[in-house]
């Protein structure tokens, strides 16, 4: 398991059609993926450093919010300097998929680019 994002979306769906999960297993796990829930005490850092902004931004390119990121999600997005650096990387990292022949994925972008 990388940051954990693919079973937390399992999660959702899976919750979102009425089911209901009572336990997740892996075979490997990334240093930072022992932990997947999300702690409150990294949701309100995230929020006190990037603002509703960035929850209104997740919410708007990916179908939810910010509270249902992951442990990992969660600490790499708090590591970085500013919301416009998360949105900027965000929108490179959906132009390299869809020059790699992805699915284009429509991510918000700062107005000036």
């Amino acid at each position: 398991m990388g940051l954990g994002g693919t079973i937390a979306n399992l999660r959702g769906y899976i919750e979102g059609n009425g089911g209901h999960v009572i336990a997740v297993s892996t075979l490997t796990e990334s240093r930072d993926s022992r932990k997947l829930a999300l702690r409150s005490e990294i949701l309100e850092a995230l929020e006190k450093k990037h603002g509703q902004e960035l929850d209104e931004f997740w919410r708007d390119s990916f179908g939810h919010a910010i509270a249902t990121l992951t442990e990992a999600e969660g600490g790499n997005l708090l590591r970085q300097s500013s919301f416009d650096v998360i949105r900027n990387r965000l929108a490179k990292a959906a132009d390299e998929a869809c020059r790699r022949g992805f699915s284009a994925v429509e991510i918000g972008r700062n107005k000036t680019g």
